[in-house]
């Protein structure tokens, strides 16, 4: 245990166990922890989870848009990764206060894996611009998640020449 919560940063490392057992922690801190790794998700879950294609999924992970409960620092480090989610639910929430494609008849809208093949930039850019509300987006009512983004590939290659 000591181990873990040095790694999350609870503990300083150069504690020893001894130390580490004298510590005190904040105890809605540490059940909030808790909670996350009981509801934690494995990464073999995490696509689906998010609505994601493996590959923006693997994408979000090694660009650090999604986070793991315990980080990891080399390659193999940590053996079985798992997520928060608490933090994946607050993603989807900003994926769903997207106005609804619905509502834009006539518009070319498209999922955001289109617009990355037609030269718009990388999903890691076109989702970071749509979160900060530098590039509108909408969302397909009946689809969950990242696949549920839609936006127009000419305002996405616009926005990057911008």
């Amino acid at each position: 245990m000591s181990r873990l919560l040095q790694k999350l940063g609870k503990v300083p490392a150069s504690a020893t166990d001894a130390e580490a057992g004298l510590l005190r922690f904040d105890a809605e801190e540490i059940v909030t922890l808790l909670q996350d790794f009981e509801t934690a998700i494995p990464m073999a879950e995490v696509a689906d989870y998010i609505g994601a294609s493996l590959f923006q999924m693997q994408t979000l992970y090694a660009e650090g848009m999604i986070e793991p409960l315990v980080p990891r620092n080399a390659r193999g480090e940590v053996r079985q990764v798992v997520f928060a989610r608490r933090s994946f639910d607050a993603f989807l929430v900003k994926l769903s206060e997207l106005p609804s494609a619905a509502n834009e008849n006539g518009r070319d809208l498209y999922p955001i894996s289109y617009v990355c093949q037609r030269g718009a930039g990388t999903t890691i850019e076109i989702l970071s611009a749509i979160l900060a509300g530098q590039l509108p987006a909408f969302r397909k009512p009946k689809e969950h998640g990242l696949a549920a983004v839609v936006l127009s590939p000419s305002e996405a290659l616009a926005y990057r020449t911008a």
